[in-house]
């Protein structure tokens, strides 16, 4: 702008978080499989419930509770807007992974 500032400069801080990186993506998908509901609780926002993991999956949060079967996970993801549409690389959506392997 004529200000000097940058896109980023101006932007809400939860979106700057997602553009910069800091919403700790990697970790919360840990959280998620691992079951970590503490550490889930303090990274989850409304901008990183849907993120996909940077693997060859690119599973969600979601993808990874239902899979290990972390029960409270998933009720938390949902309780926050988990998309259970979410396909990941396969065209599998977190139920098919409860399924298979919760």
């Amino acid at each position: 702008n004529t200000d000097g500032k940058s896109a980023l400069d101006l932007a809400d801080p939860s979106a700057k978080a997602v553009l910069t990186g800091e919403y700790k993506k990697d970790e919360l998908l840990e959280a998620a499989r691992s079951g970590n509901e503490e550490k889930l609780m303090a990274l989850l926002t409304p901008l990183n419930v849907n993120c996909h993991a940077s693997d060859g999956r690119k599973s969600t949060p979601l993808h990874l509770a239902a899979g290990y079967n972390r029960v409270r996970i998933v009720q938390l993801l949902l309780q926050h807007g988990a998309d259970v549409h979410a396909k990941d690389k396969g065209g599998l959506v977190p139920l098919h992974n409860a399924c298979s392997y919760g």
